[in-house]
């Protein structure tokens, strides 16, 4: 809930998260690539209800997920303030 996401309801075919502006927002679950230690990263493949957007959603590994998404000097200088305090970080792209 930190990013202001708090998740609704869930089935096999159907997430609704509840936005920070209170608003329910559904998502068709149209595929999912479940974690692979191999790969170190897990991802959905959603279709917003509203609008009909479709969007891949991954998690991953920092050290992964870096290769993936555009450079970011925040993204790294926040993953280097974690790792100093010893904490393991997870991207979610």
């Amino acid at each position: 809930a930190r990013c202001g996401l708090v998740l609704h309801e869930r089935t096999p075919t159907r997430i609704v998260v509840h936005e920070p502006s209170g608003r329910l927002r559904g998502f068709e679950l149209l595929g999912e690539m479940p974690f692979s230690s191999e790969l170190k990263r897990m991802g959905v493949l959603l279709r917003d209800e509203s609008t009909g957007a479709i969007q891949f959603l991954a998690k991953g590994a920092e050290s992964v997920m870096a290769e993936r998404v555009a450079s970011s000097d925040w993204m790294e200088e926040e993953v280097g303030n974690l790792a100093r305090e010893g904490l393991r970080m997870l991207v979610v792209a």
